[in-house]
């Protein structure tokens, strides 16, 4: 077992995958997310299948806002544990506003 930074970023106004589980499995242990902005901002995270697309069925948060200045802990993701080519898919509502720190545990 591993611990790795997982994804370091800002998110695109478009659905994209931020990270792939290329290990056997990985373990999610820390997610935040920080708005530098002087507005509040959303962002909506998926976690997808390989293969698959974001879409409701695996939405873990639907456009959450995160106030201006703020810094959230994504608890929705810790500690989630995703298998072999699963993907985190991101998008926030305003470019530049957000950006995501994940970290994780790779296990092979």
């Amino acid at each position: 077992m591993a611990r790795r930074p997982l994804y370091r970023g800002q998110p695109g106004v478009t659905s994209g995958a931020a990270y792939t589980s290329t290990s056997t499995y990985t373990t999610i242990t820390a997610a935040t997310v920080t708005n530098t902005t002087a507005t509040a901002a959303t962002l909506s995270v998926w976690r997808v299948a390989s293969g698959g697309a974001a879409a409701g069925t695996n939405q873990i948060y639907n456009a959450l806002s995160v106030a201006a200045g703020a810094t959230v802990g994504l608890s929705g993701l810790v500690p989630k544990t995703m298998g072999k080519d699963e993907e985190l898919h991101m998008l926030q509502g305003t470019s530049g506003a957000l950006t995501v720190d994940i970290d994780g545990d790779l296990h092979s």
